[in-house]
């Protein structure tokens, strides 16, 4: 056979030859790269799974403090108090975790609304229950007065305000101690020595209440009582 003629046999083998390369080219080829502006699925922040509750003391000036369970969130926190579920204005808003309810806040349910912020993530939000109605606050400013000496009145002398101002009646209980031991009869907020009260000690006791208010008492002491000179 001549080399012209066995030309055409050569190149049918050469180019079977890299058909089957190309073809094992396509099953073996590594598979692209992941484009770098695909989304990267990615695991939900800590505070998915938190919840927050208010402790502390509904009363006015009292301390209301944000507790998390189980865990504080990840992240950055911002705390926003809630008066019936209405936002108080500022400055209640920011990263506070205390609150101390106001005289304007007599009467309502306060609750706090936490936003945790975590790069990469959308903003998670958490609420808390309401705290039960936030109640005012007696102020009372006790004195005793009178000269403690038997046949004399001495007086158990109170100031009373309150946290908003007043606008409902108080009641007032009075009692009178001598040497720690109740007197009978004496629950008034005057009170007349006896000769058994001489040289003995005596202290009177007050507690005021009124709807809505948070209860207060109070006591004063008196010197031993003597005799008239």
């Amino acid at each position: 056979m001549s080399p012209s003629s066995a030309l055409p046999g050569l190149l049918r083998r050469a180019l079977a030859a890299l058909c089957a390369v190309a073809v094992l080219s396509v099953f073996v080829a590594p598979a692209p790269a992941a484009i770098a502006n695909e989304p990267v699925a990615q695991s939900e922040p800590a505070a998915a799974a938190a919840s927050v509750t208010l402790e502390g003391d509904p009363v006015v000036f009292g301390s209301l403090t944000a507790r998390f369970s189980p865990a504080a969130p990840a992240g950055g926190l911002r705390y926003e108090y809630l008066r019936d579920g209405d936002p108080i204005p500022y400055p209640y808003l920011g990263p506070y975790s205390s609150f101390r309810p106001q005289p304007e806040d007599f009467g309502a349910r306060i609750s706090v609304r936490v936003t945790a912020t975590v790069d990469g993530h959308d903003p998670v939000v958490i609420t808390s229950a309401k705290t039960a109605p936030v109640i005012g606050r007696l102020e009372v400013s006790a004195a005793a007065s009178g000269e403690p000496i038997v046949g004399k009145s001495i007086s158990y002398s109170v100031f009373l305000s309150g946290l908003p101002t007043l606008q409902v009646p108080v009641a007032r209980t009075y009692a009178w101690y001598r040497d720690g031991e109740p007197i009978p009869g004496a629950t008034a907020g005057q009170y007349t020595v006896t000769d058994e009260d001489f040289g003995r000690s005596l202290t009177a006791a007050a507690e005021f209440t009124a709807p809505g208010y948070r209860p207060v008492s109070d006591t004063v002491a008196f010197a031993p009582p003597s005799t008239a000179t």
